[in-house]
C-alpha cells in the first residue's frame, strides 16, 4: 500500500509542476537561446568584472541544457539510462559545436578549451542530480 501511495504522490507532483509537453518547448527554446546568446557579438553584451565567471556561466547553462533535455527524451519514451546518456551527450556535443561556431563565425569571441570543460561539469552536475532523483523516485513511471 505504501509503494502506490508513494507513486500516486510521484505522479501527482509531476503532473502538478509543469505540463509534460512544456518540457520539450522549454529545451527547445533554452537551446535557440543559447545559440543566439553565444554567437552574439561580445560588443552587445554588459561586460562581467569578476574574471572567470563565465565558466560557471557555462557550467549553470549546461546543468540546465542537460537536465530539460533529458525530461524530453524522457518524454519521448526513451528509458532513464537512454535519456541521461543522450541528454548528456547531446550538451557534450552542442557545447563543443558552439565553441567551434564561435571561432569561426565571430569576430568578438574564440573557442576555449575551458568553456568546454565547463560546459561537460554542469552537464554532469545535472546527470549528477538527475541519479539522485531517480533513487528518490521523483519522476513519474509509466
Amino acid at each position: 500500500m505504501k509503494k502506490l501511495h508513494n507513486y500516486c504522490q510521484v505522479k501527482l507532483m509531476a503532473n502538478s509542476l509543469v505540463p509534460n509537453k512544456i518540457y520539450n518547448w522549454l529545451a527547445v527554446l533554452w537551446t535557440f537561446t543559447i545559440i543566439v546568446l553565444c554567437l552574439e557579438s561580445t560588443n552587445n553584451l554588459p561586460k562581467i568584472k569578476v574574471k572567470e565567471i563565465d565558466k560557471l556561466v557555462h557550467a549553470c547553462i549546461h546543468f540546465v541544457f542537460t537536465f530539460l533535455w533529458f525530461l524530453t527524451f524522457i518524454n519521448f519514451k526513451l528509458n532513464f539510462k537512454k535519456a541521461i546518456l543522450c541528454a548528456f551527450l547531446f550538451s557534450m556535443f552542442f557545447g563543443i559545436s558552439l565553441e567551434i561556431l564561435q571561432k569561426l563565425l565571430t569576430t568578438t569571441r574564440q573557442a576555449d578549451i575551458l568553456d568546454v570543460l565547463a560546459n561537460v561539469a554542469g552537464a554532469f552536475l545535472a546527470v549528477f542530480l538527475i541519479n539522485y532523483l531517480e533513487r528518490k523516485n521523483f519522476f513519474e513511471k509509466n
